[in-house]
């Protein structure tokens, strides 16, 4: 029988590689319902349709109304009229996805972003990732930046492999804590989320695994729920700070595992698993 490891992170990983967000052209045409002016809402200010971008990134700025970002929580259980924003550059999946993000602005690297015409989507995001779609609005940009960024040549070493450093398992921890990996066949780039696959390059899935998947009298997994339950963060860099405020004191575990900049993971690729206590 597969332990909690492997099934939860082949179940996580195959639930993020296909699931679709959905945004096709009737989602984020939606007339707005009446009656619903207290509900969430998201506005792009910037880039404003059909603007020019000369930035080397693309500067994002967004209006959210009846609605708290708060990272704390990213990939706990929803509460109500709380989340975070997905956004996603030329794509209506998850393959598409350029980073987590908490605030009303951010930018989105211009790393392997071509000169010319550009779709930016952006959504609300329940805790574990659940896309609230009538919040979805789209905006089409001509990007020409100042020095292009191209795409890093390939660098296929071997399956990549990672180590955990620090904190050691079992380790008691504050709710913000420092994480240490040392990667081989493999270096992290947050800049290439989203983008095209790079041979050799990617970046972190950083997942909560405080319940096994629920399972079936006969002891196989049911479907997986909605969403990307336990999803805390997708780190481009070896050394990172997570944050479990939001899951409270206590044994938490802890799974990494390396991912393509489609969301994909490696074949044959290991995750690191740990657990801490936080104070």
């Amino acid at each position: 029988m597969l332990d909690l490891f492997e099934r939860y992170t082949g179940r996580v990983m195959r639930v993020f590689a296909a699931t679709a967000l959905l945004l096709g052209i009737m989602a984020l045409t939606l007339p707005a319902q009446s009656g619903a002016q207290d509900a969430p809402s998201l506005k792009i200010v910037s880039p404003a349709a059909g603007a020019t971008v000369t930035t080397d990134d693309i500067e994002v700025n967004v209006e959210v109304s009846n609605f708290t970002l708060d990272c704390q929580a990213i990939g706990a259980p929803p509460v109500a009229g709380h989340g975070l924003i997905h956004a996603l550059l030329d794509g209506s999946t998850i393959a598409a996805l350029t980073g987590l993000y908490c605030q009303d602005t951010f930018t989105i690297s211009g790393e392997g972003v071509t000169a010319g015409e550009h779709t930016l989507t952006v959504v609300l995001s329940e805790n574990n990732h659940v896309d609230m779609m009538e919040t979805a609005q789209q905006v089409k940009f001509d990007f020409q930046p100042a020095k292009a960024q191209p795409l890093p040549a390939a660098n296929d070493t071997g399956t990549p492999e990672i180590t955990l450093v620090s904190p050691t398992d079992g380790a008691t921890v504050d709710p913000v804590f420092k994480v240490e990996l040392t990667a081989t066949n493999f270096t992290p780039d947050a800049g290439l989320e989203g983008k095209q696959n790079v041979p050799g390059y990617g970046h972190y899935h950083v997942i909560v695994v405080d319940t096994t998947p629920a399972a079936s009298p006969e002891g196989t997994a049911t479907a997986a729920p909605a969403g990307i339950p336990g999803l805390i963060a997708m780190p481009g860099e070896n050394s990172f700070q997570i944050d479990l405020t939001g899951w409270g004191p206590g044994e938490h575990t802890i799974m990494i595992a390396p991912a393509q900049n489609d969301h994909t993971p490696f074949e044959g690729a290991k995750a690191v698993e740990f657990t801490v206590t936080v104070k």
